[in-house]
């Protein structure tokens, strides 16, 4: 007589393209309904995961869950290495990522340890997330603002995923603030006046350039380092490779 348990989670690591597929569906049916939730596209979401695609992977090593139930799928996670980034801020994190459950606790547990054990496994002493392989990826949990609606480039989630962070004894590390800024049609006249003030000390210009062709050409890709130097002491920030200035 069979004795299994209708509400077992099982475990299961994505090793197929059909399944990767399934595991990007699955985050975007799981709003379905949902007027706050802007869904990603499908083939940037499935390309992330491509190392022929997303030269973030050249530093990061990543393993994919999906949760399932009597054949239903459930829940997922990724578990992120970011080697570099660990290197940069003397850390041995492990990061998780692509975080979407129903609201069963057995389902968050079940994810989240699988990915602590995956962590474990390969020499690491910390979980935190939902962070993606680099900081040009979505970050973050949403803890407030629930009827607000998300830009494309942010996480949004239902009210009960923080619940479930809760209840597993994971806690907050840092908040991010998110606005929605109209810009006037012209700048404060104070503001005018410092700018001007502040190119005149220290003999700063403004360059006009009209497309990527002519940025290459005049500067290479050395305006990526101001971004890493500005950067740089942002949580968790990993510092641009060759190969991602290239990319973006």
């Amino acid at each position: 007589m069979p004795n299994s348990d209708p509400n077992k989670i099982t475990i299961k690591e994505v090793t197929s393209k059909r399944e990767l597929r399934r595991f990007v569906q699955f985050g975007i049916d799981l709003y379905k309904g949902n007027n706050y939730y802007c869904p990603p596209l499908f083939i940037d979401e499935v390309n992330t995961f491509n190392p022929k695609s997303n030269p973030a992977l050249e530093v990061c090593d990543f393993v994919i869950y999906m949760a399932y139930r009597n054949d239903e799928i459930v829940g997922r996670i990724v578990g992120i290495i970011n080697h570099r980034a660990n290197e940069t801020w003397g850390v041995k994190k492990c990061r998780f990522g692509w975080f979407d459950f129903i609201d069963d606790k057995q389902v968050s547990q079940a994810l989240l340890s699988a990915v602590e054990n995956w962590g474990k496994q390969n020499g690491l002493n910390e979980v935190v997330g939902p962070m993606g392989f680099t900081d040009m990826d979505k970050e973050g949990m949403t803890v407030e603002g629930f009827d607000v609606d998300a830009p494309m480039a942010c996480y949004y989630n239902p009210s009960y995923y923080p619940e479930h962070m809760d209840y597993w004894s994971y806690r907050k590390e840092v908040d991010w603030i998110e606005y929605q800024i109209t810009p006037p049609e012209e700048a404060p006249e104070r503001m005018q006046r410092v700018a001007k003030l502040v190119e005149k000390r220290f003999r700063l210009h403004t360059v006009k350039i009209k497309n990527s062709k002519e940025l290459r050409k005049r500067y290479g890709y050395s305006y990526f380092d101001v971004l890493d130097a500005a950067y740089q002491k942002l949580y968790n920030y990993q510092p641009m490779t060759e190969k991602q200035k290239l990319y973006y």
